[in-house]
């Protein structure tokens, strides 16, 4: 088909009548780039699409296709500049050796220290990561175009830098924690920033607008250029306070700290500055051991994760992280199941919560052993004679502090550091003596802990020298305790042989059932194996001469190890077993003390005689006594148990005391250091760049870069969307190739070839939609390449002591866009066109437009953020703050990037 062209203003118009086959895709003509039909764009040729001659589609397949493929395209450039980040953390983490002079010392200390400047290194290299789709996506237009100026890349840097200070911002501003604020902490260094922002788009408008109208100059292009390193180094010397004295609206040591919640202010409490030390982890071990059931897997991964929290990170870091949650892929900070959460979550709630009185209730369902207080000013007060001293009040005020006292006993269980979660089954005492004669009797199995749910066990006997079928009927049964009871009775029967027969033993033992679903929410206690004496039946028992018994310890002494977390101690009843006694039991200090290296008290042991002449005794009871795990590496102390004043006509044994002594693990450094090796390699697996091929790849096949048990279902639909790009970027080097240069180099042609894909895909989609280029690239393209940052900035808003890595990077990447993204392909047009003697046109129309009211817009948006700092009613921060002035802030700033994105469509269309 012939095509008549028509030259009006530098513009091409043709035939529209000729046009109908050729909408939007022109195969025919590989010339074509741009056509304009009364003003508008009605064909368009890309610099790489389309690859087949799919102009006669229908065009509402054409358009869902080829949206489809920039929204994919998007999530590739997602993933190809997290390994481009990863480059550029290789590169920017690099350090020197320092020798620094010590006073009285013979050799100076070496100090190891990074090379690239913080400052520095975002507004480069980091600058140039998180912005390469859109710097690359203005040069490829200008290249493409055979050096003239497009619409789309100008028209999405600045959309892009509308987004990332209104919509960044406004999301930041509104999703800090209640009751939380943020402070930039560099408010130099940003201001510096901030300055330029606007200088840069001021700067804009006057090259285009009032030094040579439509026109850029190569002087002109290079004077932008030039800004991005004046930028970087006004900001160094920002950074470095070479500015004089601090400004009166910086930010002191004291206000970060007022403004830091106290959940912050603790998470160097175990790891200074990230740094994992034998002191820190040592203190980070004793706080996790008192949740019980935790492995030294688990207590590693908690300590990898409160490294990687007390870490500071930079804006790089979130970055990657947010990339990797949208791809499925791997986490940059450990993943906690829900169990491991729990437990980090009582540990930050138990630090927040005073000291306060414990009314402890008395467990009535304890038949051995009764509780002790322990708190010592309300020792012996339970809930009911707290309720009987409240009778006296009015029902009302009564009822109140019931509930209250109720509420405080729940709250106090529910943070303990020894909390209940499962059902806990044992017997209710290590021994018991019957008779011969005895025929039958039954043993009792206690229940402690939760009482939620039905929960079942298994008692079987146990040979000793008592043989089961010749002196007792073998047991092999299972006990059903359904949800609130407490205890079940086991019938046990004796065979008598009518001989007499030395003592004999034999034992019950309780296990978990082989099922998984049997052994959840139910362990075993310390008493699970019953040792049962049959006494021959001689006169000794015939009860002619009822004997109480002695009463004593089994032991002087008892030796445990720290880590043990409860001994138990035997207290055995001698010479008789008629009747029901009892015997108190009280703690005595010596280099042990009471509520530091032990759990202590007093109490009560009963001995029952359940049935009268029923010939069974509870000859053996255990005071139990919780050991305080300090972890201490030479640890020898002691503490005494002493026997005193028993009833029911018992007496006491010669061992009325024993001795407790409580020694260090022979494994402590063995413990230490297998925790140490996992959590180093808990900590490598979450390392921002990969140091091997096979590591991408292996990253590239897994989900969740293998960590199957925190994998969610949208981790596999996110990682089933983006294998394919996993896969071919797995094939870009590894950072650990010439100190990460290579990968940085590979990855930013990647970024380029993948750049130039969106810029076609947004140029036809939005012709095929009906949208101009300069609407698609402020809205879909300015969207879709500032996810990642959004997702960045919201974690280091939530995560972050400070604003710096949420806000504080935006103005210096929106000045660092322009100088870059269009300072670089102007000049090089420029100075294309100087060469060949012709001129480089730029029109000011839509562009100017969209500048001026952009300029217009930021210059509100930065004085209401440093307004947000300096007035109380904001909380004095940028983000955060009280709840109404927050989400006020943040809504004003989404209005600002609408009122923006639709006056500047409104322009484009040329409506005004």
């Amino acid at each position: 088909m012939a095509v008549e062209f028509t030259q009006i203003n530098g513009g091409r118009f043709i035939n529209e009548s000729a046009l109908y086959s050729y909408r939007c895709s022109d195969k025919s003509n590989k010339t074509l780039h741009q056509f304009l039909v009364r003003g508008q764009m009605i064909i368009y040729r890309g610099l790489l699409l389309p690859f087949i001659s799919e102009y006669t589609w229908p065009e509402e397949v054409r358009a869902t296709l080829y949206f489809i493929g920039l929204l994919y395209c998007f999530l590739g450039v997602s993933i190809i500049a997290d390994i481009f980040m990863g480059a550029i953390e290789k590169i920017t983490s690099k350090t020197k050796k320092v020798y620094m002079a010590q006073p009285g010392a013979e050799e100076p200390a070496i100090v190891e220290v990074r090379v690239w400047s913080d400052t520095v290194a975002n507004l480069t290299l980091m600058a140039l990561g998180s912005s390469a789709p859109e710097i690359f996506l203005s040069c490829i237009e200008v290249v493409g175009n055979k050096f003239t100026a497009g619409e789309l890349g100008p028209s999405n840097i600045v959309g892009s830098a509308a987004y990332n200070l209104f919509g960044i911002t406004a999301i930041c501003v509104m999703c800090v924690p209640k009751g939380e604020t943020r402070r930039i902490k560099d408010f130099k260094v940003f201001v510096v920033t901030s300055v330029f922002s606007l200088v840069a788009y001021m700067w804009l408008l006057i090259i285009i607008v009032v030094i040579s109208p439509n026109v850029v100059e190569v002087w002109e292009a290079f004077v932008t250029l030039s800004f991005f390193p004046l930028l970087v180094f006004l900001a160094w010397l920002a950074e470095k306070n070479f500015c004089g004295a601090p400004s009166k609206i910086g930010t002191s040591k004291q206000e970060l700290r007022d403004l830091e919640p106290d959940d912050k202010l603790s998470e160097d409490e175990y790891f200074h500055n990230g740094h994992l030390d034998h002191d820190g982890l040592v203190r980070f071990i004793k706080e996790v051991k008192k949740y019980p059931g935790l492995t030294d897997e688990d207590i590693a991964a908690l300590a990898a994760s409160k490294l990687v929290q007390s870490q500071s990170h930079s804006r790089l870091w979130y970055r990657v992280g947010a990339v990797r949650k949208m791809t499925g892929g791997r986490k940059t900070q450990p993943q906690l199941s829900a169990r491991l959460t729990k437990s980090v979550a009582q540990s930050s709630e138990q630090r927040r919560v005073p000291t306060l009185p414990v009314f402890v209730i008395p467990d009535n369902n304890n038949s051995g052993q009764e509780p002790c207080s322990t708190d010592d000013a309300t020792q012996a007060l339970g809930l009911g004679q707290l309720l009987s001293i409240t009778s006296v009040l009015p029902a009302s005020l009564a009822r109140e502090i019931e509930q209250k006292a109720r509420k405080d006993i729940l709250r106090r269980k529910q943070i303990a550091v020894r909390q209940d979660v499962n059902a806990v089954i044992d017997f209710h005492a290590a021994s018991c003596a019957i008779v011969e004669n005895i025929g039958k009797f039954e043993v009792e199995v206690n229940r402690k802990g939760s009482m939620d749910h039905t929960v079942k066990v298994r008692v079987e006997s146990i040979d000793g020298t008592a043989k089961e079928g010749q002196e007792y009927v073998g047991v092999n049964q299972v006990i059903m305790f359904e949800p609130g009871e407490v205890s079940k009775m086991v019938e046990v029967a004796i065979v008598d042989d009518k001989q007499w027969e030395p003592d004999e033993e034999f034992y019950l033992r309780l296990s978990l059932l082989p099922h998984r679903e049997d052994r959840e929410g139910v362990q075993l206690g310390k008493i699970s194996i019953m040792k049962i004496v049959i006494h021959s039946d001689d006169v000794r028992f015939r009860h002619t001469h009822p004997e109480p018994g002695v009463l004593q310890f089994q032991r002087r002494g008892v030796l445990v190890k720290e880590s043990c977390g409860t001994t138990l101690v035997p207290v055995v009843r001698k010479n008789g077993a008629d009747g029901e006694v009892s015997v108190k039991w009280r703690t005595l200090d010596h280099t042990a003390f009471n509520k530091k290296d032990y759990i202590g008290g007093e109490g009560v042991l009963t001995f029952k005689h359940t049935v009268p002449m029923s010939f069974r005794y509870q000859v053996e009871l255990n005071i139990e006594i919780p050991i305080i795990d300090d972890m201490s590496e030479n640890k020898d102390a002691h503490f005494e148990i002493e026997l005193y004043d028993p009833e029911g006509g018992a007496t006491l044994g010669p061992i009325n005391r024993t001795a407790v002594t409580i020694t260090s693990d022979d494994d402590f450094d063995t413990v230490i250091s297998k925790i140490r090796n996992l959590t180093n390699a808990n900590l490598h697996d979450f390392q921002v760049h990969h140091e091997t091929y096979m590591s991408q790849i292996r990253d590239a096949f897994s989900v969740n870069g293998g960590d199957y048990e925190n994998t969610t279902t949208l981790d596999y639909v996110l990682h089933f969307f983006t294998f394919g790009w996993k896969v071919i970027f797995a094939l870009v080097p590894p950072p650990c190739f010439l100190g990460g240069w290579l990968c940085f180099f590979v990855s930013l042609a990647a970024i380029g070839v993948l750049s130039a894909i969106i810029g076609d895909l947004a140029s036809i989609f939005g012709c095929l939609v009906g949208l101009h280029d300069a609407v698609t690239a402020i809205v879909f393209v300015a969207l879709g390449t500032s996810l990642p940052d959004t997702f960045a900035s919201k974690t280091a808003a939530v995560q972050e002591k400070h604003a710096d890595n949420a806000i504080g990077n935006v103005t210096g990447s929106n000045s660092v866009n322009v100088f870059l993204g269009l300072g670089l392909p102007w000049l090089i047009a420029a100075v294309y066109h100087s060469v060949n003697k012709s001129t480089f046109y730029v029109e000011s129309g839509n562009l100017g437009f969209s500048v001026g009211l952009f300029t217009i817009l930021s210059a509100v948006c930065l004085g209401l953020i440093i307004a947000r700092r300096t007035i109380p009613y904001f909380g004095k921060a940028e983000l955060g703050g009280p709840a109404f002035p927050k989400y006020m802030t943040g809504f004003l700033m989404i209005a600002l990037w609408l009122i923006y994105v639709f006056l500047a469509s409104l322009q484009t269309y040329g409506y005004f």
